[in-house]
């Protein structure tokens, strides 16, 4: 379940980490955050468009912060999408705690 995932992001993300540590590292946050299945609400709070980031080639980049809730826990999910041959992948997640960033 966890590779398909990883096969479907961009190769960016795939040269920073590999198939079976994104699966470890899936499995882990589960651990610390067990609310994971339990999303309450969703909701886009920026989104921005760049062509470069910070230990990244340039490219084209959106950039969403989403407002998530998750069994009354609210929490900020950062998505990177980078544009790979007319597609948008992604090339990163993150996931904190509100108030975290």
């Amino acid at each position: 379940m966890y590779r398909a995932t990883w096969e479907q992001a961009s190769p960016f993300f795939q040269s920073k980490i590999g198939a079976e540590q994104w699966a470890t590292r899936i499995k882990q946050t589960k651990k610390r955050r067990p609310v994971l299945d339990s999303l309450q609400s969703r909701s886009v709070a920026t989104a921005q468009y760049t062509e470069s980031l910070p230990n990244a080639p340039t490219g084209k980049y959106v950039v969403i912060q989403y407002e998530a809730t998750y069994a009354d826990e609210q929490w900020i999910e950062t998505v990177t999408l980078k544009k790979e041959d007319e597609t948008w992948k992604v090339a990163g997640y993150v996931t904190n705690p509100e108030g975290l960033q």
